[in-house]
């Protein structure tokens, strides 16, 4: 019966479509919950990155100014991922709100650096003309040198966190 393998292969493709959109939906979600983190609303992240189907524009504050940060977000750094048909509009709840928390630049600036754009990882890969990809270099560490190097890494990842947790002082709450 060929209708009846066909319409099986049209429900696994559209299961196996749903699948992939909500992979996507939760990396994106997940890039932003980072962020947020990172700025010093751990416990408020979920609450703030809950956007319902009764949301409306109309409830939006500051709709140019999150318009704003969503365009920018897009252009300049890579936390929406792949999106056909551009970035997810719920997110422009989301920076209304931040805005309205005085860390919607905090959040932009946080943004750039922790999800550059992919031109901007480009350019850093291939700033001396050569092949945008390295081949990888094995490198065999003693344990002490192996130590050291996750020190270092260690101190690295509390300044880039260090940088952007106090921005506000305090948590990060008004």
């Amino acid at each position: 019966n060929e209708e009846g393998s066909n319409t099986s292969y049209g429900y696994r493709r559209l299961n196996f479509d749903i699948i992939a959109h909500r992979q996507i939906r939760r990396k994106v979600n997940d890039r932003w919950k980072h962020i947020l983190e990172v700025l010093g609303f751990k416990a408020e992240a979920d609450g703030l990155l809950t956007v319902t189907s009764c949301t409306s524009y109309e409830s939006l504050h500051n709709p140019q100014e999150a318009r704003r940060l969503h365009t920018i977000l897009a252009e300049q750094t890579s936390i929406f991922g792949h999106h056909h048909g551009g970035p997810p509009e719920r997110y422009l709840f989301v920076l209304d709100r931040l805005i309205l928390l005085d860390v919607g630049d905090d959040f932009l600036s946080a943004a750039r650096h922790f999800y550059p754009s992919e031109e901007e990882e480009d350019n850093m890969s291939s700033s001396d003309g050569g092949p945008s990809t390295p081949s990888p270099i094995l490198v065999q560490l003693n344990n002490e040198t192996q130590k050291e190097a996750e020190v270092e890494k260690g101190e690295e990842l509390n300044e880039d966190y260090a940088h952007f947790g106090e921005a506000k002082g305090g948590n990060g709450r008004i």
